[in-house]
């Protein structure tokens, strides 16, 4: 018994965390440039195939800034929102790749 648990402990080391290369590569080439939040959580989730926990019925909503965090975490990337004014009028939310 003591062998299968070290034999377990060994595997365990080398479980690696699943990364898209297509999402590494958006990541180096947007990292510190501020992209409008629309654009970039459209690019992420299609990039890293990440989805809403939540959403398990057909009406499926737009993963949230910090779920998409949670996940990229996995990157050593987070994501800082700011808002910008446009004109006198309107806001814009701009969202900006940081290493961490």
């Amino acid at each position: 018994m003591l062998y299968a648990v070290a034999e377990s402990d060994a595997l365990l080391s080398k479980i690696e965390p699943l990364r898209f290369k297509e999402l590494e590569d958006y990541i180096e080439e947007n990292l510190g440039k501020p992209i409008l939040g629309e654009i970039m959580r459209k690019e992420l989730v299609e990039r890293g195939c990440i989805t809403n926990p939540n959403d398990r019925h057909k009406n499926k909503s737009d993963p949230s800034l910090k779920i998409i965090n949670r996940y990229l975490k996995n990157y050593g990337v987070v994501i800082k929102s700011d808002e910008k004014r446009i004109n006198t009028e309107k806001k814009a939310t701009f969202w900006t790749l940081y290493r961490l």
